[in-house]
């Protein structure tokens, strides 16, 4: 039987395990006019751009959910549904696999720059 591990743990470790290398940025998304959005969007440096959808271990996403999923997958988006440690090394392993080395970006070579809001360093 697997562990039962919480939406919230699972969100933040994956958020921090990709944000934590500097060349992907996690972006919870939060609309009041979409339902069923996925919980995060990830944008890879070079341009690659996914998402996710976090559940509590067992969970699954809602119909809502589904369609939202099927409508970005046919726009050509990858969509992760993460409701474990195996899923959400899987898409981790994914979003690192897509990054892309750019030399464009002020700042270090082959770095996102660090982005100032709110006077909140990001």
């Amino acid at each position: 039987m697997k562990d039962i591990i919480s939406e919230k743990d699972l969100e933040r470790t994956f958020s921090e395990k990709l944000n934590r290398t500097k060349k992907v940025w996690v972006i919870k998304l939060l609309s009041t006019f979409i339902k069923g959005l996925p919980d995060r969007m990830i944008l890879c440096q070079g341009g690659y751009v996914g998402f996710a959808e976090i559940k509590t271990t067992g969970k699954k996403p809602t119909k809502i959910q589904l369609l939202i999923h099927s409508k970005l997958e046919a726009l050509g988006f990858k969509v992760f549904v993460i409701d474990d440690l195996e899923s959400r090394d899987a898409a981790i392993s994914f979003f690192l696999r897509n990054v892309k080395e750019i030399n464009n970006v002020p700042g270090k070579k082959g770095y996102l720059c660090s982005i100032k809001l709110k006077n909140k360093q990001i």
